[in-house]
């Protein structure tokens, strides 16, 4: 995850990747991202990251990767943030970090 940019938000961007264990295409990304915030955990956003046009497929046992953009509060930065990534069927995976 990096961030650029001063003033009262920054902008960050990460790399997602999602593999198709299917034999069969798997429409779009169908992953939400929230990236929370501090030790109590602020949503600063909500990320609906779409892989190249809307109703692009992963193919059968393929990998997609793509770049996400998002904003935080300028007081984010510095402090803790957590990632959650969800899919469609509610699953979860959580990361977490400090934005430097």
């Amino acid at each position: 995850m990096t961030l650029s940019g001063e003033g009262a938000s920054r902008t960050g961007s990460l790399e997602l990747s999602l593999v198709n264990r299917s034999g069969d295409p798997v429409p779009g990304l169908g992953t939400t991202l929230r990236i929370l915030t501090g030790q109590d955990l602020h949503l600063a956003a909500t990320v609906r990251p779409v892989y190249g046009y809307r109703d692009a497929a992963i193919a059968p046992y393929r990998t997609a990767t793509q770049t996400v953009s998002f904003r935080v509060p300028e007081t984010a930065v510095g402090g803790p943030v957590t990632v959650e990534a969800v899919d469609a069927g509610g699953s979860k995976v959580t990361f977490k970090g400090t934005l430097g």
